[in-house]
């Protein structure tokens, strides 16, 4: 029994250890995240570009700047009006599952509410030979794209 609850009190310690770890590792956060945000000044937005240049917005007081930044540092390229800041809603795959980029890049239907389901592929054996289709006339385009490829040469 001793075996026992030496090892429920080792479990006890490093279940809180951890605890306090992560406590203090959202504190830390929480401190860093008031230090970056000003009294004054805001970032808006941020846009990246390359690897080593982005486009930012900034917001200072009522004012807002739009500034580039890169290696050697930021540049204005305009002030804004408060009215330019309309937010872009995003279209295209960024909204859509993965599943439904899949659907659409195979040329599969999703179901619609009117539209009886089995319409749709249904089960993954459905899918995956559609995949396997798609993939082969794939590769034969490709193949005879090469063959014309040779014969112009």
């Amino acid at each position: 029994m001793p075996d026992f609850l030496t090892g429920f009190l080792y479990m006890l310690m490093i279940v809180f250890i951890l605890l306090a770890a992560y406590l203090t590792s959202r504190w830390f956060a929480m401190r860093q995240n008031d230090i970056m945000q000003g009294k004054y000044i805001k970032i808006v937005d941020r846009v990246m570009l390359s690897k080593d240049k982005s486009i930012v917005i900034i917001q200072v007081g009522e004012k807002v700047f739009l500034m580039s930044e890169n290696a050697q540092g930021f540049s204005e390229l305009t002030a804004l009006a408060q009215t330019d800041l309309i937010p872009i809603k995003s279209q295209g795959a960024q909204n859509m599952s993965f599943q439904a980029v899949l659907n659409k890049y195979l040329g599969l239907q999703l179901p619609t509410q009117s539209e009886p389901i089995d319409k749709t592929l249904t089960t993954l054996s459905d899918l995956k030979n559609r995949a396997a289709n798609q993939l082969n006339q794939m590769m034969h385009k490709h193949k005879g794209k090469e063959h014309s490829d040779d014969e112009q040469k």
